[in-house]
């Protein structure tokens, strides 16, 4: 495969040879270690935060909500501080993957379909890993079908693949102008109290409703708790008004990944 530069992009022609794939191959997986050691860090426990962080999250806020008597069944609760975790996590995450245009690597320009596969394969395991301690509570101690936890499982990975992309096509937003990060944090720690992540759907009325049928992460949550077995309104929700969203989020997303390789041209000094 040959690369073509010049001032506009930088763009590859030809097929890959068996060691261009073979290179490419361990050049994601490297990446893909990088990721997971930039998240343990010098912690003790490591990656095991991955798993422990939501699982006390919840117990907190479950603590809470039965003090002061709240609405919300412990299994709801679970789903969506787990569900809302990963989409918290994913568009951070993909709204700051500009910042490293490298992957490690410093002497060479990486494929950007290598980073693009280190990233999704990150974006799974986090994802599996943060939702794993919650499915597992569900299963053992509340007794949810193990349809419903699978299903619980995919809808994250949906909601993590998504919401990554999502957050790629905000990086170079976010690139030029840091401020939107700042934006972007306050919008999703306003979306943790106002959408329906500590209770279902049904326990909110009036301009609060509507305003959550808006909110994309409404309709995964939701649809994991109907699965679940739990109270949800997914059913009751209008296709006109699911369908638009859901599409546009998809979009975002496609979006994001198609567009990578130009993020990272355009931060070049090169461009």
């Amino acid at each position: 495969m040959d690369r073509i530069i010049n001032h506009d992009s930088c763009s590859e022609v030809g097929p890959l040879t068996p060691g261009e794939i073979s290179v490419d191959r361990e050049r994601s997986s490297f990446i893909f270690r990088k990721k997971i050691r930039t998240v343990s860090g010098r912690k003790k426990l490591g990656l095991a935060w991955i798993v422990i962080d939501p699982i006390v999250t919840s117990l907190i806020y479950l603590f809470v909500l039965t003090v002061l008597k709240a609405r919300s069944d412990p299994e709801s609760l679970f789903i969506g501080i787990a569900t809302y975790s990963v989409l918290q996590n994913s568009l951070k995450s993909g709204s700051v993957s500009i910042k490293d245009l490298t992957g490690g690597f410093k002497a060479e320009r990486i494929r950007t379909r290598t980073m693009v596969n280190s990233t999704l394969k990150y974006r799974a395991v986090d994802t599996l890993a943060s939702t794993l301690g919650i499915a597992g509570i569900l299963f053992f101690v509340y007794d949810v079908r193990l349809f419903g936890i699978v299903m619980f499982i995919a809808i994250s990975q949906l909601i993590g693949l998504i919401f990554e992309g999502i957050g790629l096509s905000l990086s170079l937003l976010v690139r030029r102008i840091p401020d939107v990060m700042n934006i972007l944090n306050l919008f999703l720690r306003l979306m943790f109290f106002a959408g329906p992540v500590m209770y279902p759907m049904a326990a909110t009325t009036g301009l609060h409703y509507q305003l959550n049928l808006l909110n994309p992460f409404t309709y995964f949550v939701e649809t994991a708790r109907y699965f679940c077995n739990l109270e949800a309104v997914i059913l009751n929700i209008e296709p006109v008004i699911s369908i638009p969203i859901l599409v546009i989020c998809i979009s975002l997303a496609f979006l994001g990944f198609s567009r990578v390789d130009r993020f990272r041209w355009v931060m070049t000094s090169w461009s």
